[in-house]
């Protein structure tokens, strides 16, 4: 993908899976990441990516997730390999989002493996695509499971979707609204992310919600990331927990991982 679809999350989401100092405020944060902390970095950049609790700083983002990366830190080095894509805080440089993605991909960071393979994809002409015309069919026949084309959608490119794209984003939304869980969690990520969409924590708590009750471990996990960092939301380590163990039941290690990490603090 070659475009300010990268996300997150997906893509966020989107990304947005951030191991946090939840109890350290900015400064505080910022003390530790300028004491080579690459955990701290990393968050530290994020918040300014992400505007969450400072003002929104694509340089000071890039600067603080550059150094965790450069530590190996997994997480840093998907946020920087989605700014190096879309071209957010630095050049834009798909070479250098492909390096700092796999770097990601390679040590298990899901999310980054995502990106990786959306990245790896060459854009036709969106209009005449198998995923436009196939996602149109099912929206105009009334399937309620889009399966992958929720996911195929952001592996285009926004400059080839031209006057296809509020078309296309409309018809995601119609099969999100016919129950698909996948085009669910999409639109949850975008509003969660606030690069294709107008940034919504409502809106993507509540497609997160709709996804998450289908079982679907991505939107569960999102909602742990929501609730364990207070991303439009009360924190709540305890719901944030139970959403980890649920990404984890149907199948998603990094759930685990975190419901662990979570129960060992005694949350």
């Amino acid at each position: 993908m070659h475009s300010k679809f990268l996300n997150l999350a997906l893509i966020f989401a989107f990304s947005l899976s951030f191991n946090v100092y939840a109890e350290n405020n900015v400064d505080e944060l910022q003390e530790l990441a300028m004491q080579g902390d690459a955990k701290a970095q990393s968050e530290l950049g994020a918040k300014y990516k992400f505007g969450d609790g400072v003002a929104k700083d694509s340089q000071e983002a890039y600067k603080w997730l550059k150094k965790a990366a450069e530590q190996g830190y997994a997480e840093a080095q998907s946020l920087l390999g989605s700014m190096y894509e879309s071209g957010d805080g630095v050049a834009k440089d798909s070479k250098e989002a492909y390096k700092w993605l796999k770097k990601a991909a390679d040590q298990g960071y899901k999310d980054a493996q995502v990106m990786l393979d959306n990245l790896k994809e060459t854009g036709a002409n969106f209009k005449d695509s198998d995923t436009y015309n196939a996602l149109k069919d099912k929206a105009s026949q009334g399937f309620n499971n889009a399966k992958d084309l929720a996911l195929s959608f952001y592996k285009e490119n926004k400059d080839s979707i031209k006057e296809n794209y509020d078309e296309t984003l409309l018809l995601l939304k119609k099969v999100a609204n016919k129950g698909d869980a996948k085009a669910q969690y999409n639109l949850g990520n975008m509003y969660l992310q606030g690069t294709i969409l107008k940034q919504d924590y409502k809106e993507a708590l509540n497609w997160f919600n709709k996804a998450a009750e289908q079982n679907n471990a991505d939107a569960q996990y999102s909602l742990a990331t929501m609730y364990e960092n207070g991303f439009g939301v009360r924190q709540d380590l305890k719901v944030a927990k139970e959403f980890y163990g649920k990404a984890c039941d149907n199948g998603l290690q990094q759930g685990c991982e975190l419901y662990k990490k979570l129960n060992e603090k005694g949350i």
